[in-house]
């Protein structure tokens, strides 16, 4: 039987907690109000003002802006920015709210860049947009390497940005959307999750200039002057030919992307990829290159109304798109990229999973499926004069200081039935060349050093020779 001193401490801590919960809920209803009360002052102020342009920016950015704050004087200077491009028709007001009147780019802080930046590229009001980009580049560029940087770019605020020394592509793109958007120039980023036919991944910045997004980029190369698929380093990496492809191209917005919420909406945390993190993007991949529907149908039972994904090779496989499958075991990507490779799979806790054998689209979007077949075998030879494995000794010779090579070893591997790369020989260079006898034929191989290295891009063996992708 409790004492009264227990009794009565049980009543004290009920009692304190009650006015806990009374004293939380009185902070809670007094910042729920003072936040109230800031945005009915705002639509007062909204009510009030006869600027209609004002009016449709302010509710554009209300429907998008859950987590960002909507300051009254950066909506104003926006809108003056470009109000004589608005009201001609020069710049459509759709392509002002996505790429003009956003505070933030990403999930940095607010901070007022608009004004700064004015005050410092107002110099520059008139001239022709790519003139404006050109000397943008010129003077953020001073100075400036492209290298690696510990800070993220999605998380700098402007005034952080303008300050370092070195960077990679987001950081440069990021970077001179500021200055552009306050002058009144469109402007955002384009970008790939990972290259289909080399490694790697990559971003950009598109300008709108006469009904049209135009690419360039941050740094380096003003619009018109800009191939975001040309590789552009000093020396030439055979892996990756002249020019490298993506399988899909998507365009950084402010407005929310209602496809990829739907996506997202009944998965568990860990099972999101990348792909779908952000969805305040859209697909621009038409835009870039020719696509097609990809179809797949009889998915297993297990994954009907799952999310699924297309990967392409990039030094591993990676997701660049995504589906749900539909009650009839049947999935659909859309706008996907000819002339490329790719592989059903799904995406659980940060693995991709294989879901089919790896298949290329054509040129004419026809799907032709990669099964390594071991009942019709060949021979096959690669030579020292394979660039990848000519650019692979060079290397080691330079390592070892050894123009001896014919003690190596190398492995070539087929990706099997069961989603894996498996080792089918490992020989030695004899008279400059590496021999594998009885290769399965319709297989998807990889050429490695001992060490796991690989070496190249994987491959198809067509009439006798090597196909990258």
């Amino acid at each position: 039987m409790k004492t009264y001193i227990e009794m009565f401490e049980e009543i004290r801590l009920f009692v304190y907690k009650i006015q806990k919960s009374i004293l939380f809920l009185f902070v809670l209803i007094s910042f729920v109000s003072c936040f109230q009360s800031k945005d009915k002052k705002i639509e007062r102020y909204i009510a009030g003002t006869k600027d209609t342009l004002f009016q449709q920016s302010y509710y554009f950015l209300r429907q998008y802006s859950s987590n960002v704050e909507i300051i009254p004087e950066d909506i104003e200077l926006a809108v003056n920015s470009c109000r004589q491009a608005l009201e001609s028709g020069e710049i459509p007001f759709s392509i002002f709210c996505e790429y003009v009147l956003p505070p933030i780019v990403y999930n940095e802080p607010f901070e007022n860049w608009r004004k700064a930046c004015m005050e410092e590229y107002d110099f520059l009001k008139g001239d022709s947009i790519p003139n404006v980009c050109d000397k943008i580049n010129h003077s953020l560029s001073k100075d400036f390497k492209f290298g690696h940087q510990s800070l993220s770019p999605f998380s700098m605020t402007w005034s952080q940005l303008k300050k370092i020394k070195s960077g990679h592509c987001y950081h440069m793109a990021k970077t001179v959307l500021y200055p552009l958007r306050a002058l009144g120039i469109p402007v955002t980023i384009d970008f790939i999750h990972s290259w289909g036919n080399s490694t790697g991944m990559h971003c950009w910045n598109v300008a709108y200039i006469d009904g049209k997004m135009v690419p360039f980029m941050g740094y380096e190369s003003s619009p018109y002057d800009y191939n975001p698929f040309l590789i552009n380093q000093s020396e030439p990496d055979s892996s990756k030919m002249i020019f490298r492809y993506p399988a899909k191209v998507f365009r950084k917005t402010f407005s929310t992307n209602p496809e990829i919420e739907a996506l997202k909406k009944d998965m568990a945390q860990d099972d999101i990829s990348i792909l779908l993190v952000d969805s305040k993007i859209k697909d621009v991949s038409a835009e870039y290159f020719l696509v097609t529907d990809i179809t797949l149908d009889n998915l297993p039972e297990e994954y009907a109304n799952s999310v699924v994904y297309l990967s392409v090779f990039s030094n591993k496989w990676k997701p660049v798109a995504a589906a749900k499958v539909k009650n009839n075991k049947q999935v659909v990507f859309t706008a996907m990229k000819r002339e490329m490779l790719y592989m059903l799979s799904v995406w659980k806790r940060g693995t991709i999973i294989s879901l089919s054998d790896p298949f290329v689209i054509d040129k004419d979007g026809n799907k032709k499926n990669i099964t390594p077949n071991f009942n019709k075998t060949e021979d096959f030879e690669i030579t020292t004069e394979y660039l990848p494995l000519k650019e692979y000794l060079q290397l080691s010779r330079d390592k070892k200081k050894s123009s001896v090579h014919d003690e190596e070893n190398f492995i070539l591997s087929y990706w099997n039935n069961h989603g894996e790369w498996q080792m089918i020989g490992n020989k030695k260079i004899s008279n400059g060349k590496i021999r594998f006898e009885s290769v399965p034929t319709n297989a998807l191989f990889y050429l490695s050093d001992i060490t796991g290295k690989k070496i190249g891009r994987c491959f198809v063996i067509e009439n006798g020779k090597q196909v990258w992708w």
